[in-house]
């Protein structure tokens, strides 16, 4: 039977998921309320200006939703306020932009919001020079609230040779850069790379992309190339104080990335000259996050007794030997070996099996049995996934039961609660 369990479960359908596997430092952690911040400086449209331009990303998880039928025709409400103040490197209030915000869910839309997140972004058109950036997030439910602040960011100086700072972008973007750029990358999905130059010559000039891993005590080089840029537009800048036109070409990089092969970890990108009479360099942090990792994941304890559900007995018990760090090890080897897409980093099979496990508890939970990963009903759909369709009877005075058809099977599960306290036990099995 735990052969047959191990087939069905290799062959189970692989599904589109915005999701990784577990590696890094801290495989089995996820700050399920961490805020995202970005702040970039690209050309402007401004004659002798540069545009800043910042990204905030906070998940639903942050907010506090409350059923308050005179402000929502939903039944859930989430509001929060966004502010954004540029200063000086001599702390003189520049400006500032402050954003309130409201988010409407029904209940079932509540119910699966853990992994929804909240994104917009904020530009300025500001002189070149150092300045400081404070960003909070508040939540007015709570008033629970957090804060980033970039203590020296620059506004590069575009009417001279320079090279923007780096985005990322998802790989659907269009060839400019737009609102939509990442502040951290999911893990398991690929991005686009994107930076603009001026003063640029592509007779003379070539680039040089390098991708680093970043460790504690050092950079790994993961992969290094040579771009040419070939898109080119222009911008046309209006000069101050006459009706003339400044026009200037701004040339633009644009490279696929495979991120999907990429490891949870931080990596930092360096654009550089290697060519030309003036070296240019543009260098960006960032992170590979699995943002939507299933939150039985995130306790290696109860991810590790699931896997009793799909093993032997000795199996099991050899992957609970040794410290706890070698039983990490042992997990992660044991989803590598069936992994469909080895060659990228994301796992589509164990994804989609702690999803399950995700559902199982959320769904299946009684009052004697608060996991309901355990139960019955929860164990065969970890195994087999949604039925094709559940048939649900109430007869009085009998004890309510469900059918669960599974097609593919050609098998119907029959579950009996014969308590009547939500304690749906397996009576039997049907061919169809």
């Amino acid at each position: 039977m735990k052969k047959i369990i191990i087939f069905l479960l290799i062959l189970l359908p692989i599904i589109s998921l915005s999701q990784m596997r577990m590696m890094g430092p801290s495989p089995f952690m996820m700050p399920t309320e961490r805020i995202f911040w970005e702040a970039v400086s690209v050309p402007s449209g401004e004659s002798g200006k540069s545009k800043i331009m910042v990204s905030v990303k906070a998940p639903y998880e942050f907010l506090v939703f409350t059923k308050s039928p005179e402000r929502t025709s939903k039944d859930f409400i989430g509001s929060f306020d966004i502010s954004i103040e540029i200063f000086d490197k001599n702390d003189n209030y520049i400006d500032r932009i402050i954003k309130q915000e409201i988010i409407e869910l029904y209940s079932e839309e509540k119910k699966f919001s853990r992994d929804k997140f909240y994104e917009s972004s904020f530009s300025f058109n500001i002189t070149p020079g150092e300045y400081k950036i404070t960003c909070e997030f508040s939540d007015r439910e709570s008033n629970k609230n957090q804060k980033k602040e970039f203590k020296s960011f620059k506004a590069k100086n575009f009417s001279e040779k320079n090279i923007s700072d780096i985005l990322f972008l998802p790989p659907y973007a269009d060839s400019t850069v737009s609102s939509n750029f990442l502040s951290s990358i999911q893990f398991g999905e690929n991005c686009i790379l994107y930076t603009e130059c001026s003063g640029f010559n592509p007779g003379e000039e070539k680039l040089k992309l390098t991708l680093y891993k970043m460790t504690e005590r050092k950079r790994d080089s993961v992969f290094s190339l040579i771009i040419l840029p070939e898109h080119i537009y222009r911008k046309t800048f209006n000069k101050s104080n006459t009706g003339n036109k400044n026009i200037q070409d701004i040339f633009l990089v644009k490279v696929p990335l495979r991120t999907d092969t990429l490891e949870i970890a931080r990596y930092e990108a360096s654009i550089e000259t290697v060519s030309g009479a003036k070296k240019m360099i543009s260098k960006k942090e960032f992170e590979i996050i699995w943002h939507k990792m299933p939150f039985s994941l995130r306790d290696f304890d109860l991810a590790q007794k699931q896997l009793k559900l799909i093993t032997r007995e000795d199996e099991f018990d050899e992957l609970k030997s040794g410290s706890k760090s070698i039983q990490r090890e042992k997990f992660l080897e044991f989803w590598r070996k069936r992994d469909p897409t080895p060659t990228t980093a994301y796992n589509e099979i164990m994804t989609e099996f702690f999803k399950r496990v995700d559902f199982s508890i959320m769904n299946y939970s009684t009052v004697s049995a608060p996991d309901g990963s355990v139960t019955d009903r929860g164990r065969y759909y970890i195994l087999y996934g949604k039925p094709d369709n559940i048939e649900r009877r109430l007869i009085p005075n009998e004890a309510p039961y469900e059918i669960w058809t599974y097609s593919k099977f050609n098998k119907k599960y029959i579950f009996s609660d014969d308590s009547r306290q939500g304690n749906y036990k397996l009576v039997s099995i049907e061919s169809i």
